[in-house]
């Protein structure tokens, strides 16, 4: 009896699949969201933007408070009648005007003149923003110095 040799194969078994490691796959998943973040960002960014604006507009009040504050100790307790006689006390009138006014020519708030004294009274509005441009709020600057937004 002829044997015949045993047939030595030269085809290997398939080899896996290399395996991914689960941190590259958290990172792949982590990137797909960031650039779903990204492309839907300018959907939400209005809403950022005036918040924003609104929140200058609030420090932009709160610096014509320190400078009434300085006018009236100056001035024997007294508030100024426009944000003009303030100018000496602000490096600009770059916080006269808000930011979300449609004018930005012309200044963006005015003195009521509901009370000509320096903290004399703290319920009192003593400037307030002529228009409603903060989704209908205004900026309010109240006698003893605090500033808010509400509607009217």
């Amino acid at each position: 009896m002829n044997e015949l040799p045993p047939v030595i194969s030269s085809v290997q078994p398939p080899a896996k699949p290399p395996r991914t490691s689960r941190l590259a796959i958290i990172g792949l998943v982590l990137v797909i969201l960031g650039l779903a973040y990204i492309l839907l960002l300018p959907w939400r960014e209005p809403s950022w933007m005036e918040r924003a604006r609104a929140v200058c507009c609030l420090n932009d009040v709160k610096t014509i408070s320190l400078a009434c504050a300085m006018y009236a100790k100056d001035n024997g307790g007294r508030l100024p009648r426009t944000l003009d006689d303030l100018k000496p006390y602000t490096k600009s009138t770059k916080p006269f005007v808000c930011l979300s006014a449609k004018d930005q020519t012309h200044y963006s708030y005015a003195f009521t003149g509901a009370n000509n004294l320096w903290q004399s009274n703290p319920d009192v509005i003593i400037l307030r923003e002529i228009e409603a441009s903060h989704r209908g709020k205004r900026t309010l600057l109240y006698n003893d110095g605090h500033v808010e937004q509400r509607k009217d």
